[in-house]
């Protein structure tokens, strides 16, 4: 296979993965799904105003393969609406067990840190976020680390995006350390 061929597959299945690992913690996406595996004992502990606390395991796939599993908070709202807050950490795991990408809550609205894991179980890509001052304004910071191939103990480069209010500031920028004090050079194509 050529190079060219091999690094478009790969920035295809990189990009594809960070667009998935971005869309899994946001709870809303899976309140249908929360409120589907309430116990009836659950929805009599809500009707009473008690705050349920539990381990929700859901399937991730349609086939009923994937599962996502985490600690989540429920609680009856006065307006009898349900309000489900995910915190600690979740996981995903394939069909035979094995993780494929973990998600922490940070407490910080429903901003996680996200890792997910080649099949051996080697890091491959981290999104965290972290607080930062963009032209004298308090913004936060997406860091999207990917790791070597072949060395995944070791940053291959690191996309860099600004937010304030969920709204996108300045277009992203690429470098080889998490700080950013190593930006990629002019014509720098994502391959890994």
């Amino acid at each position: 296979m050529d190079d060219w061929m091999a690094g478009l597959i790969g920035g295809l299945a990189g990009g594809a993965v960070v667009l998935l690992l971005r869309l899994l913690p946001a709870s809303n996406n899976r309140d249908g799904s929360y409120r589907r595996h309430l116990t009836n004992e659950e929805k009599a502990q809500l009707r009473a105003g008690q705050i349920v606390t539990k381990t929700h395991r859901a399937s991730s796939d349609i086939w009923g393969k994937h599962h996502y599993e985490g600690p989540l908070r429920v609680e009856q709202l006065p307006d009898s609406k349900l309000r489900f807050t995910p915190f600690g950490t979740w996981q995903q795991t394939k069909a035979d067990g094995r993780i494929s990408s973990t998600w922490e809550y940070t407490g910080i609205g429903q901003e996680t840190i996200t890792r997910a894991y080649h099949p051996n179980g080697a890091p491959d890509v981290v999104i965290y976020w972290v607080p930062a001052v963009l032209q004298g304004d308090s913004v936060r910071e997406e860091r999207v680390v990917y790791f070597k191939l072949d060395n995944p103990q070791d940053t291959a480069f690191v996309q860099h995006d600004y937010y304030k209010n969920n709204r996108s500031l300045k277009k992203s920028f690429w470098s080889y350390d998490a700080r950013g004090k190593q930006p990629v050079p002019a014509g720098w194509k994502f391959i890994r």
